[in-house]
């Protein structure tokens, strides 16, 4: 049997495809924020950068939103500052993380300065992008200069 056709499993819950399991698990996220914003917010100022532990999950554009439109203001001031460890800023982890380019384009929009900020070696967000058109055209539009940038090691995107 497949997984989503709705058949009992032999301990009694029902099987989920993995489309309806995520949704269900960024529905829970969202309202938790909504109960506890407090600790989502003391996440975003952690010391790892802004959104940083959230992009490493490969969020739908949907809860990106939601943390922008909750948290923007906590996540810009983060931004503002020096990132994570190595420079890098929230657009830098989402071309990395290889997240799909609405959400790049998304983090793009709400700081348009983060386009054009470098990390630790010298990298711009569009030196990270890998085999991703459309978070590279998003990219591209915050910062048009930016595909004939240099990286620390004099190489472009």
């Amino acid at each position: 049997p497949r997984m989503g056709d709705g058949r009992r499993h032999r301990h009694g819950h029902r099987h989920l495809d993995a489309t309806r399991r995520d949704a269900l698990f960024w529905h829970d996220f969202l309202l938790r924020d909504a109960a506890l914003p407090h600790e989502l917010s003391a996440k975003i100022r952690g010391p790892d950068g802004p959104l940083r532990w959230l992009l490493l999950l490969d969020p739908p554009p949907f809860v990106v939103r939601a943390i922008l439109d909750d948290h923007g203001r906590e996540v810009r001031s983060a931004a503002a500052r020096a990132g994570n460890r190595r420079g890098e800023t929230a657009l830098h982890q989402a071309c990395e993380e290889g997240c799909c380019g609405t959400v790049v384009e998304m983090i793009a929009e709400d700081n348009l300065a983060a386009a054009q900020r470098r990390d630790s070696v010298g990298r711009l967000p569009l030196h990270c992008v890998w085999r991703n058109a459309a978070a590279a055209t998003a990219v591209m539009r915050a910062h048009p200069k930016a595909a004939a940038a240099r990286d620390g090691s004099g190489l472009t995107p």
